[in-house]
């Protein structure tokens, strides 16, 4: 056994089924001269991990839209204007978001409307429901995309 003192570097790489170790031996400008040993040791995939992972996202996303709301309901009471998050009044809840904000565009709105309307924009930012187009019209524009790319 060698026991000469050598510089190196220690490469670990942790998979989800696998681990392994690298000491690689370098000279003085850290050059590699090479693997001095390795280790791999690799067990069964986790079997559930993808679900519970998901379930887990889904909590999140959940738990970060409900906190996002009731800290805008908190600013909106703060500055006197609207209803706390879970008392809003059934009247405001009927009115469609999507009919405040076209009427929005041409005529003055209660301060109520503008919460109920900011409100909806919160809990569904980034959805894709309301662009108008079919199902079948974004696949075509993705393929369209997709082909133009290649």
């Amino acid at each position: 056994m060698n026991t000469t003192p050598f510089k190196y570097n220690l490469g670990i790489d942790v998979g989800v089924a696998s681990l392994g170790l690298a000491v690689i031996e370098i000279d003085k400008e850290e050059n590699v001269i090479g693997v001095k040993e390795g280790f791999v040791r690799t067990w069964s995939a986790p079997v559930g991990g993808e679900t519970r992972r998901l379930a887990r996202s889904q909590r999140r996303m959940i738990d970060r839209k409900q906190m996002r709301l009731r800290r805008l309901a908190q600013i909106f009471l703060k500055n006197g204007i609207g209803f706390p998050h879970n008392d809003i009044p059934k009247y405001l809840l009927d009115k469609s978001p999507l009919k405040l904000r076209a009427k929005a565009v041409n005529e003055k709105i209660d301060l109520e409307e503008l919460q109920r309307i900011i409100l909806h924009m919160a809990k569904h930012r980034g959805s894709s429901a309301f662009d108008g187009r079919d199902n079948d019209e974004k696949d075509t524009l993705l393929t369209k995309e997709g082909i133009k790319n290649t």
